[in-house]
């Protein structure tokens, strides 16, 4: 016993060295180094492993549960955006609500089919987008033609630029709007000023650089689960994606974030980070904003509803001139991404 106590010593080192890497990974731009970036994606599991192992040595060795103790005391501001533990809220009384939603081009319920021909389904998701989102302002990514003619409906104002997977659905006047070139169809950012009672704020949708590595890790899941083996030649291009993307996302933040400081009124920015909360693209956007999840939300938050566990990458981040009521993501399998919701109110 022993001897295996001591073996779990040396493990705990190195999971805190690895996790202190992790929290590192939001002031390294992945330029310089993306391999730190990569642990952020696993973040959830390196804090769940922290705390089994405060509760062995509490049990076994109380002396030595400081290792862990103090590794989560240095990156307890990550803690927030990766887990809460507070139960779900709604408020009734509050000025407006935002959602974020990648619709994944119309492919509905996993079942590799396009539901625009598939009239029944889009009845259905017509009837989620009225009644189970029903928010104020919709900011949706990865939507094309028929899913935006599916929303369009349901609001008076819209930002739906040609070409572009982006937009920005309103029930509040837009009194302005644009656009911000990634040089892409799919991965853009859209904004909109909206006139909300006697406020003029900002509204970004936001899509950053695809990993496009969703069919390669479901198969790599897929061979595990029946063969109990890793496909070396799929990780390998799944690292190499991701390595390529990783620095794209990065670039294409720090562009964001320019704009969004030029913005002359409050801003709120909704959208597809494809990144984890702790990351470079999430610090460089939230820097001095509020994240919705880490306010108000409940649980992982995961959003991602493909085969890869516990990805919080859909996010709603806004200026400290808000307040944050609720937060919720909802659930529904219409895309591989969940939608998020947010009810705010403005300042008296």
């Amino acid at each position: 016993m022993k001897l295996i106590r001591k073996i779990l010593f040396y493990l705990n080192i190195i999971l805190v060295a690895t996790t202190l890497l992790a929290f590192l990974s939001p002031y390294i731009n992945p330029d310089s180094f993306w391999g730190l970036s990569f642990l952020g994606l696993v973040i959830p599991l390196l804090l769940l492993f922290n705390d089994m192992f405060i509760l062995f040595w509490i049990v076994n060795n109380w002396k030595r549960v400081w290792l862990s103790v103090l590794c989560l005391f240095i990156g307890s501001n990550y803690i927030p955006l990766t887990v809460s533990f507070s139960a779900p809220k709604d408020v009734a009384e509050y000025d407006f609500s935002i959602g974020s939603y990648n619709l994944h081009n119309g492919y509905g319920n996993f079942n590799r089919g396009i539901f625009k021909y598939e009239e029944a389904e889009s009845a259905k998701f017509a009837a989620f987008i009225k009644k189970d989102l029903n928010v104020d302002i919709l900011c949706a990514q990865e939507s094309n033609n028929h899913t935006k003619s599916l929303i369009t409906g349901h609001y008076d104002y819209t930002h739906v630029p040609d070409h572009k997977g982006t937009a920005i659905f309103s029930k509040f006047p837009i009194v302005n709007n644009g656009h911000i070139d990634f040089g892409t169809k799919t991965n853009s950012c859209v904004w909109a000023d909206i006139l909300i009672q006697t406020d003029t704020v900002r509204v970004y949708s936001l899509h950053l650089q695809s990993n496009d590595i969703s069919i390669e890790a479901d198969i790599v899941a897929e061979e595990v689960e029946k063969n109990r083996k890793l496909n070396p030649v799929k990780v390998r291009s799944i690292l190499s994606k991701y390595k390529k993307f990783v620095g794209i996302r990065a670039l294409q933040a720090q562009k964001v974030r320019k704009h969004m400081d030029q913005s002359p009124y409050p801003v709120l920015l909704a959208g597809d980070f494809n990144d984890p909360p702790v990351s470079y693209s999430h610090r460089v956007l939230s820097r001095g904003f509020q994240d919705a999840f880490a306010m108000a939300g409940s649980g992982l938050g995961h959003t991602y509803a493909g085969r890869i566990p516990m990805l919080r990458i859909d996010n709603i981040i806004v200026q400290d001139f808000f307040r944050i009521d609720a937060y919720r993501t909802v659930y529904k399998k219409f895309s591989d991404h969940y939608p998020v919701i947010c009810k705010i109110s403005l300042p008296e």
